[in-house]
């Protein structure tokens, strides 16, 4: 019975690390909901509206991610290092992003753009 026992945990166990190793914790639609430039953040609403009809999306899945920004959509893959996300046009490293806590940040222009998970 002890076998048993701990054959099964052992199985479960592996099918959990499977299935982590199978998703990321940026996994789902992140939408640009804030900027911040000279030390004032603003909601991505608030923008004016030129600004804010722009707003970027990015689709992360498995190891995939596609961006959209005004209609226009690209893919490409995506790393995960510490609290770093490398986007990747297949070509170079695009774009690098920030993990901190429940937002992503992007360094853009001298400030940044923040993402929420939807």
């Amino acid at each position: 019975m002890k076998k048993r026992v701990v054959s099964v945990l052992l199985v479960v166990m592996v099918v959990v690390t499977l299935v982590a190793c199978g998703s990321s914790k940026i996994d789902g639609t992140w939408v640009s909901t804030a900027a911040k430039a000279n030390g004032k953040e603003v909601k991505w609403s608030d923008l004016p509206a030129a600004a804010a009809s722009k707003k970027i999306t990015l689709a992360f899945d498995g190891d995939k991610v596609t961006a959209e920004v005004a209609g226009n959509k690209a893919d490409g893959t995506f790393k995960i290092d510490g609290d770093t996300v490398t986007l990747n046009d297949g070509k170079s490293d695009i774009m690098t992003l920030k993990i901190e806590g429940d937002r992503l940040s992007l360094a853009q222009a001298g400030g940044f753009v923040y993402f929420e998970k939807q």
